[in-house]
């Protein structure tokens, strides 16, 4: 929107969110805590300081307003809800979070801008009806890179979604709009439908070029 409505509308046609992760995903503090397994014979967590680098990852963590109330990570002697988040981050990964956790809120509250609705038509494509992480079950207390601690006996709690993105964060937006009546809004939703598998879907790509053939 920096550019201004007369300046979108000359410009944009419509705006086409596929996918979204408007409010977050647990999946990206999951991947910041125990790395993530590209099928290769290295445990995940290996990859976990690497992935720590990675800004994206860090503005993806989930925003309390699409999850009110939810319990993030639990462990026998402690639960980690929003309120803990740093507490977690840091007992994660040995302390690394050095300022990266404020940084990426400050990032998310500078371009945010949900109130301000596109002055375009929006069709947002929400994969759902597949198994998304809510939330992280660790046997025993966290204590990083050990091999045979939490890391080995995680289990994970599951929600709807498309596998990445819980349904909560997918929509929230764009159902905050059509709720409020902002705007020209649809949502197209596919059931068992992946978060990278709708952008290459045969149905979700027939359905994009509809929008341009009305």
């Amino acid at each position: 929107m920096k550019k201004g409505e007369e300046w979108i509308k000359k410009n944009i046609h419509m705006y086409i969110p596929m996918a979204p992760a408007w409010m977050g995903a647990v999946k990206a503090l999951d991947v910041l805590l125990n790395g993530i397994d590209r099928e290769v014979p290295i445990a995940g967590k290996y990859f976990a300081p690497l992935v720590r680098h990675i800004p994206g990852v860090w503005f993806l963590l989930p925003r309390e307003e699409a999850f009110p109330n939810m319990i993030l990570a639990t462990s026998p002697s402690k639960n980690y809800s929003f309120g803990q988040l740093k507490d977690l981050l840091n007992d994660g990964t040995a302390g690394y979070v050095d300022g990266k956790i404020r940084a990426a809120m400050r990032f998310f509250e500078k371009y945010k801008n949900y109130d301000v609705v596109p002055p375009v038509p929006v069709h947002a494509f929400v994969g759902r009806g597949e198994d998304t992480v809510l939330c992280l079950n660790f046997k025993s207390d966290i204590r990083p890179h050990d091999p045979d601690g939490a890391w080995e006996f995680l289990n994970r709690t599951l929600g709807d979604g498309d596998g990445t993105v819980p349904t909560q964060s997918a929509t929230y937006v764009t159902n905050k709009w059509i709720n409020e009546k902002k705007g020209d809004v649809q949502v197209f939703t596919y059931d068992k439908m992946s978060h990278l598998g709708i952008i290459k879907d045969d149905k979700v790509i027939e359905d994009v070029i509809g929008l341009f053939c009305e």
